[in-house]
C-alpha cells in the first residue's frame, strides 16, 4: 500500500460519504458528493456538485466543484426520484473518510472506498475553496 495514502493524520472516527449520479434535474447531469458532518451520518450532509467521479481520479487529477446547501442524511442510503421534479439519483460509490473537525478550504481528506468501481481503494483528496461556493478537488495520492 502506498504509504502516502495509508498514513492517516487525523484522529477520531471516520465519517460516511456517498457519490450519487444526479440526472434529469434542472442542471446538467452530474455527481453529487455528500459527506457526513458527524460519524453516525445523522446530521445534514455537506454536499458538492462535481462534473466527474472523484473515485476514478488518479494522482495528479483535479476537478472543479460547486458547494451546495446541506442535504438530508437520508441521501447516504437513498436512490430514486428527487422531489420537486429535480430528477433522480443513483448511488455510484460509497465509503468513509477522515478529516479535521469539518471540511474547510485547504484540507486533505483520506477516503476509503467501500462500494462502486473503486471499492477496496484508498485516496487522498485535497479540497481548496476558490470562491464563495466554488472549490477545487485534487487527488494527491491513490492506492492502488
Amino acid at each position: 500500500m502506498n504509504a502516502d495514502v495509508a498514513e492517516n493524520s487525523f484522529e477520531g472516527p471516520p465519517r460516511p460519504l456517498v457519490l450519487l449520479w444526479h440526472e434529469g434535474g434542472v442542471v446538467e447531469d452530474h455527481v453529487d458528493m455528500m459527506c457526513a458532518t458527524d460519524p453516525a451520518g445523522t446530521d445534514p450532509l455537506q454536499t458538492w456538485r462535481i462534473p466527474i467521479r472523484i473515485d476514478m481520479m488518479t494522482e495528479g487529477d483535479s476537478t472543479g466543484a460547486i458547494e451546495l446547501g446541506r442535504h438530508r442524511s437520508e441521501y447516504l442510503r437513498y436512490e430514486g426520484l428527487v422531489s420537486g421534479g429535480r430528477g433522480s439519483v443513483t448511488r455510484i460509490a460509497s465509503g468513509r473518510f477522515w478529516s479535521g473537525d469539518s471540511i474547510v478550504a485547504e484540507e486533505t481528506i483520506t477516503i476509503e472506498w467501500m462500494t462502486g468501481s473503486a471499492a477496496g481503494t484508498t485516496q487522498k483528496v485535497r479540497l481548496e475553496k476558490s470562491g464563495s461556493d466554488a472549490w477545487m478537488l485534487h487527488c494527491t495520492a491513490r492506492n492502488p
